[in-house]
């Protein structure tokens, strides 16, 4: 019964993708599943010719909807259950597949909820790319959990320095930041401590983790991690059911 990591079309290399990967390895390996790792759909072919006769389950990584339905095309013509690991909502027009989806609503609700205990009143969130999907969901997310009528995001628009100067400009109205992943923290930290070494009395800073790195700026930084761990074993679960 073997179950596939398919790495279609290319396998990222981001943390996040890492650690969706170990946690996965790490559950198949405490309970002996056969696993591979497929980047096309001839790879794929080739390993179900030593297990046509075994249940088989493909496990997808896709970065938005429409990767998704490119991927379920090119994989149409297989015989095994789909398993959608993502970060955000799959289309409901399919069911004959199922998903495992990081909680983005309840991060950003805990990460705000994480802010107003320890007294910020207005919150910001920084970096937000318009053009990265989870980027959008995350904004999304903030406008309806901050509990502002006008709630304040900074736009990177692919360009980091504009973005900072448009927060630099107005810091004095904020108490708090969120920043939408670690590498926008620390090119933030870097900035501020060059402009004002006390600025961590003055500012809380919070950002969306997964890379061990965030452990370094501790107590500055403040990381909410997204637990991968658990949803590889939500694989598995799903897997063995």
């Amino acid at each position: 019964m073997p179950i596939f990591l398919c790495y279609d079309p290319s396998k990222r290399t981001t943390s996040w993708t890492q650690e969706k990967h170990r946690s996965m390895i790490g559950e198949f390996t405490k309970r002996r599943i056969k696993h591979f790792s497929v980047s096309a759909p001839e790879e794929l072919s080739e390993h179900l010719k030593l297990y046509k006769d075994e249940f088989s389950a493909l496990v997808m990584f896709p970065s938005s909807e429409t990767e998704r339905q490119y991927l379920f095309r090119r994989y149409a013509d297989f015989d095994v259950h789909r398993i959608i690991f993502a970060h955000h909502d799959i289309g409901l027009a399919e069911s004959n597949f199922s998903s495992v989806m990081s909680d983005f609503r309840g991060d950003m609700q805990t990460a705000i909820l994480h802010l107003r205990a320890r007294g910020a009143r207005r919150i910001a969130l920084l970096g937000v790319n318009n053009g990265g999907y989870h980027d959008k969901l995350r904004a999304e997310t903030f406008k309806h959990y901050s509990g502002d009528e006008a709630p304040i995001i900074f736009y990177t628009n692919g360009r980091m320095a504009p973005c900072l100067r448009e927060l630099l400009a107005c810091k004095e109205r904020i108490d708090a930041i969120i920043c939408i992943n670690d590498f926008i923290a620390f090119v933030l930290m870097l900035v501020l401590n060059a402009l004002d070494r006390e600025w961590s009395k003055k500012l809380a800073v919070l950002s969306f983790s997964d890379t061990i790195l965030s452990g370094l700026c501790a107590p500055s930084l403040t990381s909410l991690s997204l637990n991968y761990i658990d949803g590889g074993r939500e694989v598995v679960t799903i897997y063995n059911a």
